[in-house]
């Protein structure tokens, strides 16, 4: 199989994911450009990221559970902003525990696409007897 028809084949498997990468990446650049959320995080503005979450009402715990996550598997985004927002707005506890959940959720992400599209690269690049040595201890812990 020559290099053309494993990159068509790769994309042939994973369109879904890359529309959605692309629309993400599409999504987070219009943010930025536009002075939204994304600038707002990046350029360490408290009081605007405050009331950003805070314009949710209800959902607002929502809204910051998911910042969290895209924080979390877009890993650019810096936390502070954000950890310090939760504290303001939902309390030292309530928002700690917020921003738990939210790094849980992202973490399980992160891990399923570490799982699904890591290991092929990780096959490519590490020597087999030094991947055999890890998965061995990843096995026996």
């Amino acid at each position: 199989m020559n290099k053309n028809s494993k990159f068509v084949d790769f994309f042939r498997r994973n369109y879904a994911i890359i529309l959605v990468l692309l629309f993400l990446c599409a999504l987070i650049y219009y943010s930025y450009s536009s002075k939204g959320i994304i600038y707002l995080i990046l350029n360490s503005n408290l009081d605007s990221v405050i009331e950003f979450v805070d314009s949710f009402g209800v959902f607002s715990y929502l809204a910051f559970i998911f910042l969290v996550i895209l924080e979390v598997v877009l890993a650019p985004i810096p936390p502070l902003v954000l950890y310090v927002a939760g504290g303001i707005l939902f309390g030292a506890f309530f928002g700690g525990i917020l921003t738990l959940v939210g790094n849980l959720i992202g973490s399980l992400i992160d891990f399923g696409i570490a799982r699904r599209y890591g290991r092929g690269f990780v096959e490519r690049k590490v020597n087999k007897n030094l991947r055999k040595k890890f998965d061995d201890f990843s096995e026996k812990y």
